[in-house]
């Protein structure tokens, strides 16, 4: 009989959802399983266990009360260090962004949540991302599970070697030239990189000045040690930056910006009249790059007005 840790997030999502398995039984055998591997590994650099064993008792107690649950309820996941979640810092794997704590989650820590997924661990990665081996300046080395003396591949490359050793069952990690789909094959997992604008990529860290390159190319995306696990992921993360319309200053400009929300799913857009679905970003997120839609129904607050805009602004709209 297989160890809990070794099960695929599919089946742990299953046997939780009928009551088979807890979902505290199955954090805690995956804090066990940090507990023992990842002093030989590094991979996960920041280890979550108080909050996840509390969110792991209060989707227990949904689940308890008869609530509708998303498909990957009380299963949890790791996240690269490079992505949002609410609280803590996004380091990048520098000392100078080692206290960079931002206020909320990224779209698709966002989106795990929503699915039901928990936050177990923050894993490693090089320097700003820009090496396909992983050794940070901050938290040092990552391994490769199946041989120490190898490389863990980058820049996803703790996520990678987490989820082989079977501390996380599905985790987060982003791609620009390989950083999914290389540590996935030097870890033996399975990744996926998405197609460009398939999967929201924000981040709250001011960035005026990344690369082109980066923002065309830079997607968001999930790793796991099964491809169907790979597949839930890419079925839940799929979903775009939809923000309320709200006219406002934006650094001199008027123009739209949004309220922090993020709704909907492709589909449920396209049954809106694209002519009225302003998608905008947030003042304090002016910098980022908004991914998911027809570049049409795309309108950036801060970046000045358009006339139909400043008529919505007289008219109250």
């Amino acid at each position: 009989m297989n160890e809990i840790w070794q099960l695929s997030a599919v089946e742990m999502a299953r046997r939780i959802a009928r009551r088979e398995l807890s979902s505290v039984e199955v954090v805690n055998a995956h804090l066990a399983r940090i507990d023992a591997v990842n002093p030989a590994l590094n991979a996960i650099v920041r280890v979550l266990a108080d909050e996840a064993r509390a969110a792991a008792a209060l989707a227990d107690g949904r689940l308890k009360a008869g609530e509708t649950v998303g498909p990957l309820h009380g299963v949890p996941f790791t996240v690269k260090e490079n992505i949002d979640v609410a609280g803590l810092p996004t380091t990048w794997g520098v000392p100078a962004l080692a206290q960079a704590v931002v206020p909320m989650d990224a779209p698709v820590v966002e989106r795990m949540r929503a699915a039901g997924a928990i936050p177990i661990g923050r894993t490693n990665l090089p320097d700003m991302g820009l090496r396909i081996h992983t050794f940070s300046s901050l938290h040092g080395l990552t391994r490769n599970p199946w041989n120490l003396d190898r490389t863990a591949g980058g820049s996803s490359g703790g996520e990678a070697a987490a989820l082989a050793s079977g501390m996380s069952p599905i985790g987060l990690g982003n791609d620009i030239g390989g950083s999914l789909r290389n540590p996935a094959s030097a870890c033996g997992i399975a990744s996926i990189r998405p197609s460009a604008g398939r999967v929201p990529d924000a981040g709250f860290l001011p960035r005026e000045d990344r690369l082109l390159a980066a923002q065309l190319m830079n997607v968001q995306g999930p790793m796991a040690r099964r491809v169907a696990d790979v597949r839930l992921g890419l079925r839940v993360l799929p979903l775009g930056l939809v923000q309320h319309r709200e006219v406002v200053q934006a650094r001199g400009h008027r123009g739209m910006v949004g309220t922090n929300r993020f709704l909907g799913d492709f589909e449920r857009l396209l049954g809106h009249d694209h002519r009225a679905v302003i998608l905008a970003l947030p003042v304090e997120r002016h910098h980022l790059v908004v991914q998911g839609f027809p570049l049409d129904t795309l309108r950036i607050g801060g970046c000045g007005s358009t006339k139909q805009e400043e008529e919505a602004q007289e008219d109250g709209r």
